[in-house]
């Protein structure tokens, strides 16, 4: 296998994930509002009500974030709603969204995954080029500058700005279309393995997961951490 030109990496659960996690994050702000919670229960039903309002979203609209900020704000506050709600917690909805809202755009939520800036300054020093395809929301692209990513990716391709969501071959088309660059030689990293690998695949792009979980076992491509992602390819290049 030849080494890619190009590396598209997706960005939640791969790059950064909020810090320390939802829960407490949401529960912090809460707490600021005179509505103390546990984070760890917080957190548990935030992903319950993430999972609710996704389930119902795909099934009634086909795609999830939403593409316009109207849309957007809609499908969180369904969450937030929906979260705080399990958690029978008394306290102004409005407030506590804009709060939310205001505080998952600030790029000191969030934190880079452990190995993530060393394997991204490795495959830049081996003259790789560095791409995003992301499904997230109009924020993500200040949060990317705000923690001095933006500079290390092009393209930056977002479902919001392009109207599709991984695994839906536009947005992966788009990408390519973008790095002016053919399938096969571009390569996807990414942790979900519909959205990611399935979605990448069927354009013809090669794929590995990022399989933190150990939970797909049968998956040949696969790495359990970032860092792992230099010996792959060193691994797949040599054959």
């Amino acid at each position: 296998m030849s080494c890619p030109d190009l590396i598209f990496f997706d960005v939640g659960g791969t790059l950064l994930e909020p810090h320390p996690h939802v829960g407490a994050i949401y529960a912090e702000i809460a707490g600021e509002l005179g509505c103390p919670l546990d984070p760890d229960a917080t957190h548990a039903a935030f992903a319950e009500a993430f999972h609710t309002a996704k389930r119902r979203l795909l099934s009634e609209r086909g795609h999830f974030f939403g593409f316009d900020v109207s849309s957007e704000r809609a499908m969180w506050r369904q969450i937030v709603d929906g979260t705080f709600d399990a958690l029978g917690a008394e306290l102004d909805r409005d407030t506590l969204f804009e709060r939310l809202w205001n505080e998952m755009a600030c790029p000191e939520r969030y934190a880079l995954l452990e190995g993530v800036p060393e394997t991204l300054l490795a495959l830049r020093e081996r003259g790789v080029r560095l791409g995003i395809i992301s499904n997230w929301d109009h924020r993500l692209r200040p949060v990317l500058e705000g923690m001095n990513l933006a500079p290390l990716f092009d393209p930056i391709v977002i479902s919001c700005e392009v109207g599709a969501e991984k695994p839906d071959a536009v947005i992966f088309n788009a990408a390519l279309r973008a790095a002016d660059l053919p399938a096969e030689r571009c390569l996807m990293v990414g942790d979900h393995p519909r959205a990611d690998l399935e979605g990448a695949r069927g354009v013809g792009m090669r794929a590995v997961l990022l399989d933190r979980g150990d939970h797909e076992r049968d998956e040949p491509d696969r790495i359990r951490a970032i860092g792992d992602l230099i010996p792959w390819l060193d691994r797949m290049c040599a054959r």
